[in-house]
């Protein structure tokens, strides 16, 4: 059944696989194997190790002895037991919060709430959330993880491995498994941080052989036929109790003797043998009853009576699995009212060996019936994987295809992208509503080729639905979704007209009751128009999003536009209403956290929003506190956009404070990620660097990305670039300043098309910066009078909303010509303040490093990057070998040969302009790199 928090939010997860298996009625006390398990225990709350790994082939008693430790300790366990249906990094990430939730219901509330938002995060962050819950609490936390060998997802080993390398002193992970996992064991081996249990420790000894045949199965057997079973069976578990089921049937009036200890020899080990051992001396041992029901219910992965009766066709389900436990044939209690049961997995695998061999014709039809079952009692994820079991695909669809628009209203897209995972490719991409499911989480993650080809398919397929299907509301439905997603896209790429021109046609063709999809749409129509200008109807915009998504209850993304909206205000100059807007978006999120007990990771946008308007008001220690919190909650949310922005306040916040390293390294770090988002991105990210370079003094690097930003300066200024046609105009007066030509006349007439520009729609921020650039020329061509008319204006427009940093990050220059705008008596009272804001600035600057606008004066304690940029490849191997490992183990971690390791090594240090390792580290923390 669902577990509770599965339940509150719509998701379908087997209560039966976070429960502990209960002592088994056959145990054999093993107490070496206990007191080897036992030196892992902590000291004064704090584990001895953070791995133990337990690795053995199939039956060797790997679960019972787990399960018998547990039992001795008596500390609270999160146990989770894996099937290959695990191998989805949601499915599997989802089932390890609920085993947390087993030994503490809050754990992991924040870190789900993440897994399962309409915006995939960073598995990185959500770990990054669950770890330090774990390290908050006061409690040691065991996590066992059960039958990992079925794992197979990368993804899934690489976070397991996120969560060794970063745990907490009080949280211990237990992984039985057949084989070792792709953990980095030789890492941890070295470090003293993983215990170990093998094949060898596993083997019965002759001791324990005797107990379990005498003791557990009532043999009295001599010591000597122990002895040749001890010797034939080397020491398996699950092969004694096959030797002892086939010498003593448990259903059979005539109990066997010893005599029958001499057939056991034609019993071996080798797989090639187990399956006809079992099938002659346990199954067809069997009454005739029993055999059906093994057989009819070794499809399932877990049992339950009412589940079992549905398969058989009989109605004595609870009576036979407690008939099969009491008999020790191989079943295990997942709860203690024994509601749910499982099979031993080799057991069940030769039970369905044996099923396909002698009914290959049952199997579909018991699929069949399990897919009924469990559709009908809510369980969709398992009821999909029996559809396609069956090989009946289309009922897997249709179930698909039924709960798409409701998990879509629902905000659960990730949970039906675990669905989508279950069918084949080919069946998806010719199934528009699929095409749109799976589109919709590769469209918030950003991965635009992905989502347009999967819109295209969605597009081809749509025009064969039938022709009633195209024109209806379901029709309209999908063509509004399918723009809605493109919209978003184009909105990635920075095609901004086209992209609002598609959101108003998804607007057009979604249903009002489609709220989700129009709250979002009516969200992402506000953005683009205010990237392009159009204030006024993006504000109706915002209005509306706000409206719908407050009765839809999706308190996130009324965050998200309180948040564009303070954005839209700063554009407009309008700081104090920007500040209201992000108080109102934090003070949302606060009520969220007290009335849910979560946080919302997209108040980071608000916090961003609010350091750019205290860093205007020169309240720069506020400013980076904002920043670093606003940065913190969006890495945690893994949104690319707001780490870039992010990184972005804080650059440009810290260089306003004099910490030039500081904010260089921010804008690296902004550059990385832009580079994984879009060429738009990227090149929104340069015009900033650009202007922090000409902030710092640093022409000659402008002047680069002026030969490849696309602008010039005979364009027609467009809004959507004003920031960067300002950074231009910015250059050309620096470099105009430099050089005996001085300023030239079309450098003075892009600055008067940027104001015709900005001031035809309002966005007084930009015309604030425009003014004081043009004034700033004006004065250096020693038009004095140009300069303070045109100062006046800025000073007039800029006074009421209290700018600070436009004013006095231009430095002396702007000192001088604000005194003599107060000799005139040109907006005396704020003159003077600006004044000294600037020379407490000035002050300032002194102790730490230049920050105001100087033509020519670089700053000389700065690090200058390579002349090559590193690859992203490079990158991670300098991380690696700034974190210790060998080649060796850099190849492993990077599923690398050692060859390609070193090729990447040599290649990093003729970057880097070094011949060491140790040189490597030294000049990447220069730089910043590190």
């Amino acid at each position: 059944m669902p577990t509770k928090r599965g339940e509150d939010r719509g998701i379908s997860l087997l209560r039966t696989k976070v429960f502990i298996p209960g002592p088994r009625k056959d145990l054999i006390h093993r107490q070496r194997l206990i007191d080897a398990l036992r030196s892992n225990l902590l000291e004064k709350d704090t584990f001895h190790r953070k791995l133990t790994l337990i690795s053995a082939p199939a039956g060797f008693g790997k679960t019972t002895l787990l399960s018998e430790w547990i039992q001795s300790i008596k500390m609270p366990v999160a146990w989770l037991s894996l099937d290959r249906g695990d191998n989805n990094l949601f499915r599997f990430l989802s089932y390890l919060i609920a085993a947390f939730q087993t030994i503490n219901d809050d754990m992991g509330i924040e870190s789900l709430a993440i897994f399962q938002s309409s915006t995939p995060p960073s598995v990185e962050a959500a770990l990054t959330m669950l770890i330090n819950e774990i390290a908050r609490s006061s409690k040691p936390n065991m996590l066992i993880l059960d039958d990992y060998h079925v794992i197979g997802d990368r993804s899934i080993h690489e976070a397991i491995t996120f969560l060794l390398d970063h745990a907490p002193p009080n949280l211990h992970l237990v992984i039985s498994s057949r084989s070792d996992p792709p953990l980095h064991l030789s890492r941890l081996r070295g470090r003293g941080e993983l215990k170990e249990l093998r094949t060898a420790d596993l083997r019965f000894t002759a001791i324990e052989t005797a107990a379990f045949l005498n003791d557990v199965m009532g043999l009295a057997l001599s010591p000597e036929d122990v002895s040749a079973l001890a010797l034939r069976t080397e020491g398996w578990a699950v092969g004694l109790q096959l030797a002892a089921l086939s010498i003593k049937s448990p259903f059979s009036p005539q109990a066997r003797t010893s005599d029958r200890v001499s057939d056991v020899s034609s019993f071996a080990t080798n797989q090639r043998y187990i399956l006809d051992y079992f099938t002659d001396e346990v199954l067809l041992q069997q009454p005739e009853e029993i055999q059906d029901f093994l057989l009819q219910t070794a499809i399932l992965d877990h049992l339950s009576a009412p589940l079992c009766n549905s398969l058989t066709g009989r109605s004595d389900g609870q009576r036979t699995l407690e008939r099969l436990e009491k008999a020790n044939l191989f079943i295990t209690a997942l709860d203690h009212d024994r509601h749910w049961y499982r099979y031993h997995h080799l057991f069940a695998d030769l039970l369905r060996k044996h099923l396909k061999k002698i009914r290959p014709g049952v199997v579909a039809e018991l699929h069949r019936r399990a897919g009924t079952w469990f559709e009908k009692n809510g369980l969709v994820s398992e009821a999909i994987k029996h559809w396609i079991a069956s090989g009946d695909t289309a009922e897997a669809v249709r179930i698909v295809e039924g709960n798409a628009l409701a998990m879509m209203d629902h905000g659960e897209l990730i949970t039906l992208s675990s669905w989508l995972d279950e069918l084949p490719d080919q069946v998806v991409r010719s199934r528009p509503l699929l095409c749109i499911a799976r589109a919709w989480p590769m469209a918030y993650a950003g991965q635009v080729q992905a989502v347009e080809s999967l819109l295209q398919d969605a597009e081809n397929s749509f025009v064969h639905l039938d022709e009633e299907i195209r024109k209806g509301p379901s029709g309209k439905r999908i063509q509004g979704h399918i723009a809605a997603i493109h919209a978003q896209i184009l909105g990635i790429q920075g095609e901004l007209a086209r992209g609002a021109e598609l959101v108003r046609e998804a607007l057009a063709q979604l249903p009002d009751d489609d709220l989700v999809t129009r709250g979002w749409a009516q969200f992402h129509l506000g953005f683009m128009l205010r990237m392009l200008g159009e204030f006024h109807t993006a504000d109706q915009a915002f209005d509306e999003a706000i409206r719908i998504n407050r009765a839809t209850g999706r308190s996130h993304v009324v965050l998200l536009v309180l948040c564009e909206r303070a954005a839209l205000r700063i554009n407009q100059g309008q700081l104090h209403r920007a500040e209201a807007s992000c108080r109102e978006a934090i003070a949302l999120a606060d009520a969220y956290v007290k009335k849910r007990g979560l946080n919302l990771p997209a108040a980071g946008h608000a916090f961003l929003r609010l350091s750019g308007v205290l860093r205007e008001w020169n309240q720069l220690e506020e400013a980076i506190r904002q920043a670093r919190r606003g940065l913190e909650l969006c890495t945690q949310w893994g949104q690319a956009d707001g780490m870039l922005e992010g990184y972005l306040h804080l650059a440009r916040a810290l260089h306003d404070s004099g910490d030039e390293d500081g904010a260089q390294n921010a804008m690296r770090k902004a550059k990385q990620i832009a580079m994984d988002v879009s060429p738009w991105f990227e090149s929104y990210t340069a015009a900033r660097q650009a202007r922090l370079w000409l902030m710092q003094g640093k022409t000659k690097d402008a002047l680069l990305w002026a030969e490849s930003a696309g602008v010039s300066i005979d364009d027609d200024v467009a809004f959507k670039f004003a920031f960067n046609y300002l950074v231009l105009a910015r250059l050309l007066i620096v470099e105009g300043s430099e050089k005996r030509s001085g300023i030239s006349d079309e450098t003075l007439d892009l600055v008067a098309r940027i104001l015709d520009c900005t001031e035809a729609i309002g966005a007084d921020a930009y015309v604030i910066e425009a003014l004081i650039l043009q004034a700033m020329a004006f004065q250096t061509l020693g038009d004095d009078e140009h300069a303070l008319v045109t100062l006046e204006r800025a000073l007039k427009l800029a006074e009421p909303e209290g700018y600070i940093r436009s004013f006095i990050g231009e430095g002396d220059p702007m000192e001088n010509l604000l005194r003599k705008a107060i000799a005139e008596g040109i907006v005396r009272d704020y003159a003077d303040r600006l004044v000294e804001a600037l020379r407490s600035d000035t002050r300032r600057s002194h102790t730490l490093q230049p920050t105001i606008l100087r033509s020519g004066s670089p700053s000389a304690d700065s690090f200058e990057p390579p002349g090559e940029e590193l690859t992203d490849r490079e990158r991670q191997v300098l991380r690696l070998i700034n974190a210790g490992l060998s080649n060796r183990e850099i190849a492993e971690e990077l599923f690398l040969s050692i060859n390609t390791v070193k090729t990447h090594t040599k290649s990093l240090y003729r970057k880097l302009d070094v011949s060491s390792r140790t040189q490597a580290m030294n000049r990447a923390k220069e730089l910043g790199i590190l």
